[in-house]
C-alpha cells in the first residue's frame, strides 16, 4: 500500500492524489491518502460541494485512511529549491515502493502524463458544478465575450 497525505487547498490536493495514485498503479500497489482536518487554507468553499478533493470529485470511498498509518516507510518530496530536476521524476518512481506514506506536492505533470486519460476520469465535475459554471459565464458570453472553463487539460 502507498499511502499519501493530501494537504493545502484543493489544486495542490489534485497533484498528490494524481501522482501517487499513477505512482501506485504503475507499483501494482494499493493506493489510499489522509486528509487532515483543513485549517486556515481555504479560500472558497462551494455551498454545494465543499472545497475537498472527495466531495468535488468521485473519489472512491475506500481510498480514505483517516489516521497515518503506522510502520510504513517515509518519502518526504524535497522542496524545488533543493531537487535534481535532471532526474526528478523518475527518480521519484524509484523512491515510493510498496508500504511507502508519502508527504509532498508532486506538481509535476511527469509524473501523471503517462495515466492523463485515468486522471481526466477522476476529476470529472459532477453535471450541476459544470451547470453552475456555465450559467457563471453566460453573461460574458451574451456580451460577446469568450471565455474558456478548462479543467486539467
Amino acid at each position: 500500500m502507498i499511502t499519501v497525505l493530501l494537504t493545502s487547498q484543493l489544486g495542490n490536493m489534485m497533484f498528490q492524489y494524481a501522482a501517487i495514485k499513477t505512482i501506485a498503479a504503475k507499483n501494482n500497489c494499493i493506493f489510499r491518502y489522509v486528509r487532515l482536518q483543513n485549517k486556515g487554507y481555504i479560500n472558497s468553499s462551494d455551498s454545494k460541494y465543499g472545497c475537498e478533493l472527495n466531495t468535488i470529485f468521485n473519489i472512491p470511498d475506500e481510498e480514505q485512511l483517516f489516521d497515518i498509518p503506522s510502520e510504513m516507510a517515509t518519502y518526504v518530496e524535497l522542496p524545488p529549491r533543493m531537487r535534481d530536476y535532471s532526474d526528478y521524476p523518475s527518480d521519484v518512481f524509484k523512491q515510493i515502493k510498496d508500504n511507502t506514506f508519502v508527504r509532498g506536492f508532486f506538481i509535476t505533470p511527469e509524473i501523471i502524463e503517462s495515466n492523463i486519460e485515468n486522471v481526466r476520469k477522476w476529476y470529472t465535475l459532477p453535471l450541476s458544478a459544470i451547470e453552475k459554471a456555465a450559467s457563471f459565464l453566460n453573461p460574458y458570453k451574451e456580451m460577446g465575450k469568450r471565455y474558456v472553463l478548462c479543467i486539467f487539460e
